[in-house]
């Protein structure tokens, strides 16, 4: 799951179309984030990155861990470029390191052998077909990491702290790059906090992105906290004046993951995809996240590598997108978090969303049945997605 993504670029390289019997959407490779994978801790003239700085501080992140190795992707790139080819995806989300292109910021030379390191990687992608986005003309995005919301209780107070989390989130960054301006929701309550563009900002802002990228893993109840009392930190004004939980009446929205406040509530995808559907006219969108995390499980584990649960969770989430689809939402890539185990930011490498296993000590990359499932899943034969056959096309 990605964290601070301030010091990194994502690519998109290239698409692959899933063909249902109703609609047809993209499906991408998972993603590879540079901190959660690659390594190289100070290599070949990198420089230290806030996350580097912030998880070498004790106490900062689960059992010490650190980034410093991840996943070796530094020094094992043409094996892992392997295995998603192997997946029968052409397409590759990957992030580039500040600290390894610019180690000296602004005040420094670009780092070559930060440069021919990307470079490889690139190459050993195009080399097993990763085609590269509008011919490396590249269209420009904005992600952002969102649940998706049901009112906690029926009442109308709910619902509008609904839409005021979606605003407030995902419209946040959004909408002054759609629109050129804040969400409406948002100037209602903060008039004088929030700043004003000028006629010339808004128009250089209004429309200036091809698509907005939605990481979504899990819906959350929410509680109006404006009209009624919530509890400590639910008012808050950056968060919409909601309060948000994932029970009700002590019943959990959905099954639990191995993530804290994720749960597995499939819905949820195709109402977040197309609440920002309806919202931005219906301009290209990608989940470029989604994915489930193992419940922890005693050691030695016996069959660690049969993760049924992250087979359904998928086979749900894909159901739920498709529908979406079907609703008229241009999606145009799905991206499964992630690959591999690994670095989980604070989670330290405990929490595990992987479609392959990475054996911390030898570095031993085994892929789980879901890795198997999303393979044949990608090559044409034929499943069942929440009732429905579906098989996919490689284009």
């Amino acid at each position: 799951m990605s964290g601070d993504q301030n010091s990194h670029i994502n690519f998109c390289l290239g698409h692959q179309l899933l063909h249902t019997r109703h609609a047809s959407m993209l499906l991408e490779v998972p993603p590879r984030l540079q901190l959660a994978v690659e390594g190289g801790y100070l290599e070949d003239g990198k420089s230290l990155s806030n996350w580097d700085v912030f998880s070498h501080i004790p106490g900062n992140i689960k059992n010490n861990e650190t980034g410093d190795i991840a996943d070796d992707n530094y020094h094992r790139f043409l094996e892992d470029a392997e295995i998603a080819h192997t997946l029968g995806v052409n397409a590759y989300r990957f992030s580039i390191s500040w600290a390894r292109i610019l180690p000296r910021g602004r005040f420094g030379k670009v780092n070559r052998r930060g440069i021919e390191f990307y470079n490889k990687v690139i190459d050993s992608l195009l080399r097993r077909g990763k085609s590269q986005e509008r011919k490396q003309g590249g269209s420009i995005g904005i992600i952002v990491s969102t649940n998706m919301y049901e009112p906690l209780r029926d009442v109308e107070s709910d619902r509008q702290a609904v839409n005021r989390l979606l605003a407030f989130n995902g419209g946040w960054i959004f909408d002054p790059l759609v629109f050129g301006d804040y969400p409406p929701e948002m100037r209602r309550y903060h008039r004088s906090e929030l700043p004003r563009f000028s006629a010339e900002e808004t128009e250089c802002l209004k429309g200036s992105i091809d698509y907005i990228g939605i990481n979504h893993y899990s819906t959350s109840y929410a509680k109006d906290c404006i009209h009624s009392p919530c509890p400590s930190g639910g008012n808050h004004f950056v968060k919409g004046f909601a309060y948000t939980t994932g029970e009700r009446d002590g019943v959990l929205i959905g099954e639990p993951t191995g993530f804290d406040r994720f749960y597995v509530v499939p819905r949820g995808m195709e109402k977040i995809v197309d609440y920002f559907s309806k919202r931005y006219k219906n301009i290209p969108i990608y989940v470029t996240e989604n994915g489930y995390s193992s419940l922890p499980v005693p050691q030695p584990v016996p069959n660690f590598e049969h993760d049924f649960s992250r087979i359904e969770f998928h086979k749900g989430y894909l159901a739920a997108l498709a529908r979406a689809i079907r609703k008229g939402a241009d999606v145009r890539g799905y991206f499964i978090w992630s690959l591999m185990d690994n670095f989980e930011w604070a989670e330290g490498y405990g929490t595990r969303f992987g479609l392959y296993r990475i054996d911390r000590g030898t570095m031993k990359r085994t892929p789980k049945l879901s890795a198997k499932w999303f393979q044949h899943f990608l090559s044409n034969r034929h499943i069942m997605i929440a009732g429905t056959e579906a098989n996919a096309t490689v284009m």
